[in-house]
């Protein structure tokens, strides 16, 4: 009996996965070549401009492979797919760009990859894996944008298109409105805060940390001739000096002292409001709640647990809203850079072993601008003294001390200051043109659902 062709399900399955590309390339409103003879890379796609209709022979070579055998380690986020070494060489010897797209057609989803890009070190040529972030590398109609940029030749630009459009842009610096107008100086033995902290302690009316010590003086923007500071100084009447001669002095010294002092004053203002201050990765962060109950200000989610995948039962680290803060001197005006960040406790006070991986990816999911804009309003709003805690049964040993746990209450709008310092709002402009963000931003998904996402690791 003769024998008979047969065609298995995995040609069946390739076969898909070239139409699921030709026709995500089609909606793209790109052109898909197959190539005949199959080597290492499956066909070809020629950008056209939808506007014009014109192409340009800018090419990317593709490597298609479908089926749910490639996808490793697979959880929501992300899965790992293995490169057969020979296949590793031959895409990097390529002339042209060249994308891996991993699909399952039969779920109507792919995800790419630029080779070259990807395998840019020694080391992940040696482990010849590459993992996919299912939200941000996902292959559809979306990555239109970063695969145009990707065929752009080397040696013509990527022009964004610019319309002629009003539009406000806004920067992450708050000028410093208001400070005191004094500054005052008295000489000290005391070597050491916590001596001064000590000595205040028995003081009438508390007196915030606002004062610094340095070469045998203690300087401050409190009148150090009040009486609770009787035993810290040595002198009888202490030094009362205009601020203004450090704030704008050409002497490095003088404004270092200025810079010192406001730093103290942004770190007090921020604990009011229930911000803490962490020493070893440099950030102001919301505390955790009394029951570790996630909160919110300003419609944002400042404090949050997030569950294991594996045990529902088990928090893998708590989430908080952060911020790194830098004072710069522009043009004689004082302001502070606002950088949103986050930070991960496992108990809402001692960094989770997870801090370096949860950042990364977070911060890889959020990239909308709207997204970012939002978090530098939010501590636009804290700087403001827009919020700060209730009374509760929060306690803390010291100020600057965060090395114990200090659970905060709720957080509620406020109208009444307390800082010494304030700030404006956020510095923006009005520009006469504008970039669509479609040119320079992927887009697609929404930034929430792109950062929960990331943030179910475990």
């Amino acid at each position: 009996m003769a024998k008979r062709k047969r065609l298995s399900k995995s040609d069946l399955t390739g076969d898909r996965g070239i139409a699921f590309i030709h026709r995500v390339v089609s909606d793209m409103g790109h052109i898909w070549t197959p190539k005949p003879l199959e080597a290492g890379i499956d066909g070809f796609i020629e950008l056209r401009e939808d506007e014009t209709s014109h192409v340009g022979a800018c090419i990317l070579q593709v490597q298609s492979k479908a089926g749910p055998s490639h996808f490793r380690s697979e959880s929501r986020h992300e899965f790992t797919f293995y490169c057969d070494e020979p296949d590793v060489d031959y895409w990097l010897r390529a002339n042209t760009p060249v994308l891996l797209i991993v699909s399952r057609p039969e779920n109507d989803e792919g995800y790419w990859v630029h080779v070259q890009a990807y395998f840019n070190t020694p080391e992940r040529v040696a482990s010849r894996k590459i993992v996919f972030n299912k939200v941000l590398q996902r292959f559809d109609i979306h990555a239109t944008d970063q695969i145009q940029r990707l065929a752009t030749p080397v040696d013509k630009a990527y022009h964004a298109k610019v319309l002629e459009s009003t539009e406000t842009l806004w920067s992450n610096l708050l000028r410093l409105e208001e400070y005191p107008p004094r500054l005052f100086r008295a000489k000290t033995r005391l070597k050491y805060p916590e001596s001064v902290i000590e000595r205040l302690k028995g003081a009438k009316e508390p007196r915030y940390r606002e004062w610094l010590l340095h070469g045998g003086f203690i300087y401050s923007f409190d009148d150090l001739s009040f009486d609770c500071y009787t035993t810290i100084r040595t002198a009888t009447n202490p030094e009362n000096l205009p601020s203004k001669d450090y704030t704008g002095s050409s002497d490095s010294d003088k404004r270092y002292f200025f810079v010192r002092l406001l730093g103290i004053c942004l770190r007090n203002l921020l604990w009011r409001q229930g911000v803490l201050y962490s020493k070893e990765h440099k950030c102001f962060y919301f505390r955790a709640t009394e029951e570790l109950s996630e909160q919110h200000v300003g419609g944002l989610s400042v404090f949050k647990g997030y569950f294991s995948k594996l045990n529902p039962d088990r928090i893998v680290y708590y989430r908080h809203r952060a911020c790194r803060l830098e004072l710069r001197r522009i043009e004689g005006d004082w302001y502070v850079e606002i950088t949103p960040t986050y930070h991960f406790t496992n108990n809402g006070t001692r960094p989770s072993r997870f801090y370096e991986e949860a950042l990364s990816k977070i911060k890889i999911a959020e990239r909308q601008n709207k997204a970012h804009l939002r978090q530098v309003r939010l501590w636009e709003e804290v700087l403001n003294e827009s919020y700060i805690r209730t009374p509760g049964k929060a306690v803390q040993r010291e100020l600057f001390d965060d090395s114990e746990l200090v659970l905060a209450p709720a957080i509620e709008r406020i109208t009444k200051k307390f800082g010494v310092v304030r700030f404006g709002n956020l510095v923006k402009f009005v520009a006469n043109w504008t970039v669509p963000e479609k040119h320079w931003l992927a887009l697609g998904r929404s930034a929430e659902e792109s950062i929960e996402m990331q943030m179910e690791l475990f």
